[in-house]
C-alpha cells in the first residue's frame, strides 16, 4: 500500500462532533474576528477577540470570519461550553491539558492556545481541554485495481501538540 498525503488540512474553527449548538452574537464596532479565534462577549459593546491574561467567561470559538463593521450591525457564529471545535496550538500541549489564550487574535492573526498550567494560572484563563488532533491517511493499493481507502488513525490521534498544529478542544473550563 502507498500512503497518499491528505488533500487538505481541517481548518481552525471547524466543529468536530455532530449537531453543534451554534450561537449568533453581535460583533463589537470595527472588530474583525477570524474563524478559529477565541472570543469573549461584552453585553454593552458586542463580541471581540479575547486577549491573553483575560479571565472573562464564558469563552467561545468563532466558526466563521467576520470583517469589521460599524454600529454593531454584524453577527458572528460561535460555539461555546461543551462543544468540540478546532483551534491552533501555540506551543507544546499534552493530551488532556486545559488550554488558555497564548496569542490573542487580531484582524489578521488567529488566536493560538497554549497549555494552562495548574497551580500557576487562574481558572478563569481556561478556554477548553485539548482532546485530539484530526488525523487520518488515504492509502492506495500497489496493484490493480489501485483501490483507495481512508485509514482512520484511531478516529482522532491524541498525541502531544506542537506550535501551529490544528487541534480539537472541548470548550469550557470543567
Amino acid at each position: 500500500m502507498t500512503l497518499i498525503p491528505q488533500f487538505e488540512e481541517i481548518p481552525a474553527g471547524t466543529t468536530t462532533r455532530t449537531n453543534p449548538f451554534v450561537q449568533y452574537f453581535t460583533v463589537k464596532d470595527s472588530t474583525t474576528i477570524l474563524r478559529g479565534s477565541v472570543c469573549s462577549p461584552d453585553v454593552a459593546t458586542g463580541f471581540f477577540n479575547a486577549t491573553a491574561g483575560e479571565t472573562k467567561q464564558p469563552r467561545y470559538v468563532a466558526i466563521q470570519t467576520i470583517v469589521a463593521g460599524a454600529s454593531n450591525t454584524l453577527r458572528i457564529g460561535v460555539v461555546g461550553s461543551g462543544e468540540w471545535v478546532t483551534v491552533v496550538a501555540g506551543g507544546a500541549i499534552n493530551e488532556g491539558d486545559y488550554v488558555k489564550i497564548g496569542t490573542a487574535g487580531t484582524s489578521s492573526v488567529i488566536t493560538k492556545v497554549t497549555r494552562w498550567i495548574p497551580g500557576t494560572d487562574a481558572d478563569g484563563l481556561k478556554v477548553g481541554r485539548f482532546t485530539a488532533k484530526p488525523s487520518g491517511n488515504v492509502v492506495r493499493d500497489d496493484t490493480t485495481p489501485f483501490n483507495e481507502t481512508y485509514q482512520d488513525v484511531g478516529d482522532y490521534n491524541v498525541t502531544a501538540a506542537v506550535d501551529t498544529e490544528i487541534i480539537e478542544i472541548r470548550v469550557g473550563n470543567n
